[in-house]
């Protein structure tokens, strides 16, 4: 199967053909493909492992040695010589210049030549161009630069090596184009011109390197197509930035890099993108640092070979899909997301080695499709996890085509219990659970799971119903007793979270909902306190038969509980009743 086909038709797809097939073996197989090795990240760059190859590309994780994640000093450095830069002072009809290398006509303003040049005034219907020597670095300080056009660009990049654009500091600059621009036609919006330029399809448009830095605020609307484009490299390392835009709010070619800045973006497509589909080395996003917030119609974040999230606060307050690539790796930073389909997507259609690696950061998802999507395989080593998601049976919390392994971290996923997948087992060094009540959990309901001594292993409000909860942390140790409470009192909790979690703490009242012995490295658990091991790509307790024991599909194990639930007593001897209805 190509890697296209395997984008097109989603495991969720291949999992009702199998059940209509063979029920349960059938299934266990064709959840668990085998895929390439999987790679990990060192040193800030992505180090691959595995050597299998794309047939038609060529394109192997070996290729990610390459990627280039890093910022020049000058990407960082905002400061300028105002004292030798050349002056430009807008104004309709008017515009007047202090100094070299600029020439002007009518209201088009053309910077020829490398240097720093700082810009001010208004023009309400023009734009400035670079267009330079192609070795030539241009630095353009906007300090109250106000800019529509409306049969092109505000800004156009026609030539330089690299353009810095400097946001003096308290300046307010916009920027904006026209939704009537009759340059572009429908099929110039998204493809390239003979000469091989791509056609200017942005408010601010690049064709070569474009890095945006200083502590000013800048607005850009792109009401005919996208806000900022680069057809190189995209980098963005400061600034209070507030992007508008019909499709694309910021696309660079190349890559996007983002270490500091405020934005806020509202997209018609996606919001951040990369493009190239060259090779894995370019169509790349890191996410280092900054605060953002997404609204976008499209993807939140979406690149076509690597997304590294180093750093950073962003909150996906809407998108179809939130994270995806080719290659995700979740290291570091706070992000919540929003999704009407998969919160965190690894797929491609032109490379291979498929994966989502999280190692560190919290990460908060909610999901109507799936909640982490793996056309590969997934893995966890450090970081907090949290899924909502989705509600119906075609979709599950975590989805993943090869093998998913936790070594780290804590995960808390909940969802539909049609397609739930648990993860860890095998060489995992971490213990998991994947636990179906009896009835739904309501929304708003509060979950704990403790030892048998009530310390809380944690406590979840879900935002929404689920009917399946997969949980791992360090704290959950094989043979050891737990037990799940429902509405019970946590006190001197030693982590909470604004997500509805909270780690640590003793437990106090509730209702019992079961017992159980954890008696596997991953562990199925049914409302009546049995235990089975889960396979790879194996469902729990009411997933379609699939966590039936063995005898009836699958190579699983089962753990009867010592006494029957109603027997228990609850940790602690809080003496408590057991609640099976939940």
């Amino acid at each position: 199967m190509t890697l296209g086909v395997i984008r097109a038709i989603s495991s969720k797809q291949v999992f009702t053909v199998l059940v209509a097939l063979t029920l349960a073996t059938a299934l266990l197989q064709g959840c668990v493909s085998s895929t390439a090795s999987s790679s990990e990240a060192v040193g800030g760059s992505l180090v691959g492992s595995g050597t299998s190859a794309d047939a038609a590309s060529g394109v192997t994780a070996q290729n990610m040695d390459d990627i280039d994640f890093s910022y020049s000093d000058r990407d960082l450095d905002a400061s300028y010589d105002a004292s030798t830069a050349t002056s430009i002072k807008l104004a309709q009809s008017s515009s007047s210049i202090a100094g070299t290398g600029v020439s002007v006509d009518g209201d088009t303003i053309t910077i020829e030549t490398e240097g720093t040049y700082i810009i001010s005034g208004a023009l309400t219907d023009g734009s400035i161009i670079v267009d330079s020597d192609p070795e030539a670095k241009v630095q353009l300080v906007f300090d109250g630069v106000m800019v529509t056009n409306a049969n092109g660009p505000a800004i156009l990049i026609e030539q330089a090596e690299k353009v810095f654009i400097t946001l003096a500091d308290g300046s307010e600059n916009a920027l904006s184009d026209s939704s009537e621009r009759s340059d572009l036609t429908s099929d110039e919006v998204s493809t390239d011109d003979a000469d091989g330029h791509a056609s200017h399809d942005a408010a601010l448009f690049s064709h070569d390197d474009l890095t945006i830095n200083g502590n000013g605020a800048l607005t850009v609307n792109g009401n005919a197509a996208h806000a900022i484009v680069s057809k190189d490299n995209l980098v963005i390392t400061g600034g209070q930035l507030t992007l508008r835009a019909v499709s694309d709010t910021l696309q660079g070619k190349d890559c996007v890099k983002i270490k500091a800045g405020n934005l806020d973006l509202v997209a018609g497509d996606d919001a951040i993108t990369s493009t190239a589909t060259d090779d894995g080395t370019v169509g790349f996003v890191a996410m280092d640092g900054g605060e953002v917030i997404i609204n976008a119609k499209g993807d939140a974040i979406h690149a076509e070979s690597a997304l590294r999230v180093s750093g950073g606060i962003v909150d996906v307050n809407s998108s179809n899909e939130g994270l995806e690539a080719a290659w995700v790796l979740f290291q570091g930073g706070e992000y919540r997301i929003t999704s009407s389909d998969d919160g965190v997507n690894a797929a491609s259609d032109h490379l291979d080695n498929l994966y989502v690696i999280i190692s560190g950061g919290y990460l908060c998802i909610d999901a109507q499709g799936d909640g982490i999507d793996s056309n590969g395989t997934l893995s966890q080593t450090g970081g907090t996890v949290l899924v909502s998601g989705p509600t119906n049976d075609g979709n599950g919390a975590l989805d993943y085509m090869g093998s998913a392994s936790i070594d780290g971290g804590t995960m808390l996923a909940v969802g539909s219990a049609g397609m739930a997948q648990n993860v860890g087992g095998d060489s995992s060094s971490q213990a998991s659970i994947i636990y179906t009540p009896q009835s739904t959990i309501v929304a708003g309901t509060a979950i704990t799971l403790s030892d048998a001594q009530g310390s809380v292993l944690f406590s979840f409000v879900a935002g929404k119903d689920y009917r399946s909860l997969v949980f791992s942390s360090a704290n959950l140790v094989v043979g050891e007793d737990y037990a799940f409470y429902r509405d019970g009192d946590v006190s001197n909790a030693e982590s909470t979270s604004e997500d509805g979690f909270s780690t640590g703490g003793m437990l106090g009242g509730g209702t019992l909902l079961t017992q159980f012995t954890l008696s596997f490295a991953a562990s199925s658990v049914s409302a009546d306190g049995q235990v089975i091991e889960s396979t790879q790509g194996g469902m729990g307790f009411g997933g379609g038969g699939i966590g039936a024991p063995e005898g009836l599909g699958g190579n699983m194990r089962q753990q009867n509980p010592a006494t029957p639930p109603q027997d228990r007593q609850a940790p602690g001897d809080l003496g408590v009743a057991v609640d099976m209805t939940t």
